[in-house]
């Protein structure tokens, strides 16, 4: 019985027992709760009177194997959509047979049973069709093999005429999704030292990759005897170039770097990365880093990120870099491995140590050092900070030192009355310090019978023994290194 069924046969039955001069006013109450009633049973939308729901269709895709479609067109009934090959969707339908479509599958790709099928949805609310589509690839593999030394990183894969892709030294690359036809196919070496390969033809059918093999043979690239200097280009930025040992042209190796010092074998050298943009490094700082670079090929990679140090120097064993780093307030010289792991040199008696030089054997390290407060010296010790010696202990500043490749000598260069500076060398073992030519940071050449050194106007270099000094650049240029 209803709220409604319930307040009327109450009312009814009150009314009954009621005088007569009440009754009318009970009988308007009853018309008044009638009303009431009748309008809530029009405002319920409860019930049976509620429509169905439409019945839902759901469409399954599912792809597999080597270059799948990234979408079909699926119609059901007269709803037409594009889905991709991973997914499902629903349809809202009749209760009918209805008819579903899966369009736009590609050449290479296969559905498994038929693409148009029915589907009874006239006994249920719910159904679902899955659609099985097995693809495969369309194209070609390149296979590179490579003999010879100085490969290149990568090699340019031309595909008619249009470089499309690289690929390494010994190594493949599989290109697909390619439409079923001839192609002419290239593999190009970046420099002139390796030989390029005859162009492929190929014919590409559907679903199916070619295998394409490429020898190349690359031979030694010519690494003359070079300096290398780091040049201020503005208050910002600096770029590492490169000259000849008598001077004459210069060329450019990588922007955004200083401090370089080659490798042991000459073919690369290692250098302090810094890029300043004159807005950002106000706020944030400058971009730094340590990288390894080809001069000849200028290809580059960085081996530690971050304020990691400065004052490089390769060590001739070729396993480590030592540099210069200020922690607490403190220069501190730190042994860097290639994968840019840093372990310091302990060495308690000095307070501050910068500006490392190698000897020729790599067992020793020459740097600037600070003993007595307010004194700058040369000093060396062994690569693990054992055995340390002081080697000078006068009133001039010193700067940066270079151990001669004989290890008779260390150069650097020290402070002169009036703020001027001028090279000079000492015997590693202790002696005479030999006063050269005015100038800034000296670097031996490979054999031992030039320095180079930085002065205001350019590099120059002079004989071991002295001379006239050769200028060989003109501008802000510092930080020589000699190709080993």
């Amino acid at each position: 019985m209803s709220a409604c069924s319930r307040i009327l046969m109450f009312t009814k039955g009150r009314v009954a027992d009621l005088p007569v001069w009440s009754k009318a006013r009970w009988s308007s109450l009853i018309r008044t709760s009638i009303a009431l009633c009748a309008l809530g049973a029009a405002c319920d939308n409860s019930g049976p009177t509620r429509p169905d729901d439409p019945p839902l269709l759901e469409v399954v895709v599912r792809t597999t194997g080597g270059d799948p479609d990234n979408s079909y067109q699926v119609i059901v009934g007269t709803d037409a959509r594009t889905i991709s090959g991973f997914t499902s969707t629903r349809f809202n339908v009749p209760h009918d047979v209805i008819a579903v479509q899966l369009l736009d599958v590609a050449p290479n790709c296969t559905v498994t049973g038929e693409s148009e099928r029915s589907v009874d949805m006239r006994a249920t609310d719910t159904a679902s069709v899955s659609f099985e589509i097995k693809c495969d690839a369309t194209g070609f593999e390149i296979q590179v093999q490579t003999e010879g030394t100085d490969f290149p990183t990568a090699f340019a894969v031309t595909v008619d005429g249009q470089p499309l892709a690289q690929v390494g030294p010994n190594s493949s690359y599989t290109m697909t999704r390619l439409a079923p036809r001839t192609y002419q196919v290239t593999v190009q070496p970046p420099f002139p030292n390796c030989t390029a390969p005859p162009a492929a033809t190929v014919d590409v059918a559907n679903r199916i990759v070619k295998h394409l093999d490429f020898n190349l043979v690359c031979a030694a690239i010519d690494r003359p005897e070079l300096i290398a200097y780091a040049v201020e280009v503005d208050a910002f930025n600096t770029i590492i170039e490169v000259v000849g040992p008598r001077g004459g042209n210069t060329s450019i190796v990588v922007a955004g770097a200083r401090n370089p010092t080659w490798a042991p074998d000459g073919k690369t050298m290692a250098f302090e990365s810094m890029y300043c943009d004159p807005y950002y490094s106000y706020w944030y700082g400058c971009i730094l880093g340590i990288s390894i670079v080809d001069p000849e090929t200028k290809v580059s990679r960085q081996i530690a990120g971050g304020d990691v140090g400065n004052e490089l120097a390769w060590s001739p064993t070729g396993d480590v870099i030592a540099i210069s780093k200020v922690q607490g307030g403190r220069s501190e010289i730190y042994l860097m491995n290639l994968g840019g792991q840093s372990t310091k040199v302990n060495m308690p008696a000095v307070q501050h140590a910068s500006g490392p030089a190698w000897s020729p054997n790599g067992d020793r390290i020459a740097f600037h050092c600070i003993i007595d407060t307010g004194k700058t010296d040369i000093c060396i010790a062994n690569r693990d900070g054992t055995g340390l010696v002081r080697l000078t202990n006068d009133a001039h500043l010193v700067g940066k030192p270079d151990w001669s490749p004989d290890g008779n000598d260390i150069v650097f260069a020290r402070s002169q009355p009036g703020g001027s500076t001028e090279i000079a060398f000492i015997p590693s073992v202790g002696g005479d310090i030999v006063p050269l030519v005015p100038g800034f940071e000296p670097a031996w050449s490979r054999d031992g019978s030039t320095i180079v050194f930085s002065r205001s106007g350019g590099l120059f270099t002079v004989g071991r023994n002295g001379g006239e000094p050769v200028q060989l650049t003109r501008g802000n240029h510092h930080s020589a290194a000699w190709r080993k």
